[in-house]
């Protein structure tokens, strides 16, 4: 997803000025929490704009390359190739993709999706919007325990547990 779909028309022009265009948006975690992804300089300089245009909190996240952006477009390819070779079965329960926020069923609709997750934007509100249509009311964490942040803005009707590991375990 292009982020220049998401801002207003003041925040394109500042960052056009700023050459802070052709960013992506890597995740959409709520509708408060939208991540940008891209060359260094490009979101560096959006981060930049964003302060000045009022955003309430712009910051550069501590990732080693520009996950969910066309600059992962090769390994976009490579991934695609090695999911060719791994043998799947068809799931014996719902698979929400990233890349849709809906089910996928068929053994080539989760190699696409799982490959299109590489270059496209993680729409977590969706996937989690849609396991609460499907009646899931439970969810557990499972990494780093900074991904709970995400949480932060999760609807009430979810009950949520963080067992994540701590860096020092």
């Amino acid at each position: 997803m292009d982020l220049f779909q998401r801002i207003d028309e003041d925040l394109k022009q500042a960052m056009r000025a700023k050459e802070a265009t052709r960013l992506d948006v890597a995740n959409v975690n709520s509708p408060g929490q939208v991540v940008i992804s891209g060359e260094l300089a490009k979101v560096e300089a959006a981060v930049g704009v964003a302060k000045e245009h009022g955003i309430r909190r712009a910051t550069m996240l501590n990732v080693a390359g520009a996950y969910h952006s066309r600059l992962m477009q090769s390994a976009y390819e490579k991934l695609g190739a090695a999911l060719l070779e791994v043998q799947m079965q068809i799931p014996q329960f719902p698979m929400i993709s990233n890349v849709t926020g809906r089910e996928v069923e068929t053994l080539p609709e989760i190699r696409q999706t799982l490959q299109d997750q590489v270059t496209s934007t993680v729409r977590w509100v969706d996937c989690m919007d849609r396991l609460l249509d499907l009646g899931c009311d439970l969810f557990i964490e499972l990494g780093p325990v900074e991904c709970s942040r995400v949480f932060s803005s999760a609807p009430e009707k979810m009950s949520m547990l963080f067992p994540s590991a701590t860096s020092n375990q």
